[in-house]
């Protein structure tokens, strides 16, 4: 089934459900699907990982600090053991295109760098150990998943936790263009994809509004991923010297530095609009939503159970 919820009077049902989906299918990608194609295999897997911590923040009053902590801290250490590699890979993938962007691919400084960079892929490596390591928690964590302490049910179980990212969000945005750093930007991005994950499992609220919103939060968190990347990229770059500070070593940290500066001025007016309610009135949207997809629901089964008792009559 999809990443979303689909029952509004069984919403605790539905949050087991829905984990137990996600850790399926990053076990299913890590299991079957790592020795033919690790790299796509493991950008898979994190992936679930992403969701699987959105959903956990929008139950966090709900788990308590304890089991919030627990399982959040063993899907970051998961995604970080997988995103190792992977993020060294990504770092030679941007630099490849940029030399190419620049007319740069037979430069020697740029061969230089990009050995340099596949030195510290390569020091990295992503073996089967590694990925049963990984198995293993994720496995924990679906036998836990019944201990989870989900007292209550419907919209006061995701409520505060809905509440809780929309203002971080909404605190990151302005932290990130008050005082521009490499470090706001990335708190701030994975703030938008915590909204974004939680957007698509709300969607069924409201699918007209709620998955186009859905989908420009989804673009957000795109824009910011390059521009996090070239970020790495150029802190990385820059220990390279001092070959890296001259001549077309200098362009290519400035042809950095723009395309980071022009990614921050798209994802702007997008921050705009996707933050432009106040905390409070978001809140009041999406319990509003809530009640007529409840009330929606209901009346389908009262329909339902009227045609029955008509053939039955």
């Amino acid at each position: 089934m999809a990443f979303e919820l689909a029952d509004a009077q069984q919403v605790r049902s539905e949050i087991r459900r829905i984990v137990l989906e996600q850790v399926d299918e990053a076990l299913t990608h890590l299991a079957d699907e790592f020795d033919r194609d690790p790299d796509a295999a493991v950008h898979a897997a994190r992936k679930q990982f992403k969701r699987l911590r959105a959903l956990l923040r929008l139950i966090r009053c709900e788990l308590g600090s304890a089991c919030y902590r627990q399982e959040d801290r063993l899907l970051q250490e998961a995604g970080r053991t997988l995103s190792q590699a992977r993020d060294a890979h990504v770092l030679v993938k941007t630099l490849t295109k940029l030399a190419r962007e620049l007319d740069l691919s037979d430069d020697g400084l740029i061969a230089s760098l990009q050995a340099r960079l596949e030195e510290r892929s390569a020091a990295v490596p992503l073996d089967r150990e590694v990925i049963a390591g990984v198995v293993v928690s994720l496995v924990g964590l679906q036998q836990r998943l019944e201990d989870w302490p989900l007292r209550h049910e419907g919209w006061p179980l995701i409520e505060a936790g809905a509440l809780w990212v929309y203002r971080q969000g909404r605190r990151a945005f302005a932290c990130a263009y008050d005082q521009p750093s490499a470090e706001h930007f990335h708190t701030w991005r994975k703030r938008v994809k915590d909204l974004w994950h939680q957007l698509e499992l709300l969607t069924p609220l409201w699918p007209p509004v709620l998955k186009p919103l859905a989908d420009e939060a989804h673009r957000l968190a795109d824009y910011l991923g390059d521009e996090h990347d070239l970020s790495v990229l150029l802190e990385t770059l820059q220990t390279f010297t001092p070959e890296i500070t001259t001549g077309k070593g200098a362009l290519l940290l400035e042809t950095i530095e723009k395309q980071r500066q022009t990614l921050q001025q798209l994802a702007r007016p997008l921050g705009l609009k996707l933050y432009a309610e106040t905390p409070r009135a978001y809140r009041r949207r999406l319990h509003g939503y809530w009640q007529a997809w409840k009330g929606e629901a209901q009346e389908t089964v009262s329909f339902q159970n009227r045609r029955e008792l008509q053939k039955l009559a």
